[in-house]
């Protein structure tokens, strides 16, 4: 029998290395990541993706994304529920931006301004997110820094910051949500700062077979800080089969 497949789709700047330890501990799958790596503009992000799950060829199949990677799991759960056995969503947004679905989201003369700054200091635009990520509690435990140590060295690529921030810029998947007919669990954090809590519940409310999980500690790079925590929660998940 073919083992089942877990996609694994990771936030905004993040290579897919990522997801590789919690991979390494379901050795009873078979795993397949994606990040924004490479990608040139917003829409080779989304061929990318929808490659991906042609190419895994209607094997059952199990989603985890975070962030961007959750949105990005939301639109393919839209073109193949029909494939995906669950959907698991960390930390996740309808629609990114401020909107009338959205009213907590980012002003999009936020992401216009760190698209602008990229070509300029790269490194002083992803610092400045990722202590939006963090609770003052998580960064006090270095969790910021050992994240930082781990992701936040080497050389840039520009393309591929900027086609993830026009992929956050023009994301909405409320006109397609009725689409989304896998089954859904959802991870939100109490204390995020980037994905509000409150558009989290809202978008949970109208998933047609969503299980909401919240959690009043964490902040929005909890799979970093919590990662015990997100992968109980996941084991559990693949094996409910109701």
């Amino acid at each position: 029998m073919e083992k089942e497949v877990v996609v694994w789709i990771t936030g905004w700047s993040l290579p897919d290395r990522f997801w590789h330890d919690y991979a390494k501990s379901l050795p009873e799958y078979d795993h397949v990541f994606l990040s924004g790596e490479g990608c040139q503009n917003e829409m080779d992000i989304y061929q990318r993706a929808e490659c991906l799950i042609h190419n895994i060829n209607k094997r059952r199949m199990y989603i985890v994304g975070w962030s961007l990677g959750a949105m990005l799991g939301l639109h393919l759960a839209a073109r193949f529920s029909n494939h995906i056995q669950k959907l698991f969503l960390i930390n996740v947004s309808g629609c990114f931006v401020k909107s009338e679905q959205n009213p907590e989201g980012w002003d999009k003369r936020i992401l216009r301004g760190m698209i602008r700054k990229l070509n300029q200091n790269p490194e002083l635009v992803l610092r400045a997110f990722d202590q939006q990520m963090f609770t003052t509690n998580e960064m006090s435990q270095g969790l910021l820094r050992s994240f930082q140590d781990q992701y936040r060295t080497g050389e840039w690529d520009c393309d591929a910051l900027t086609a993830g921030l026009r992929f956050l810029l023009h994301f909405s998947i409320y006109k397609d949500l009725e689409q989304v007919t896998s089954q859904v669990w959802m991870w939100m954090s109490e204390q995020d700062q980037i994905c509000s809590p409150q558009e989290g519940r809202r978008l949970a409310s109208l998933v047609s077979q969503c299980k909401l999980y919240s959690d009043d500690k964490q902040g929005h790079a909890v799979p970093w800080t919590a990662p015990a925590r997100i992968r109980d929660w996941l084991v559990k998940g693949m094996q409910d089969h109701d």
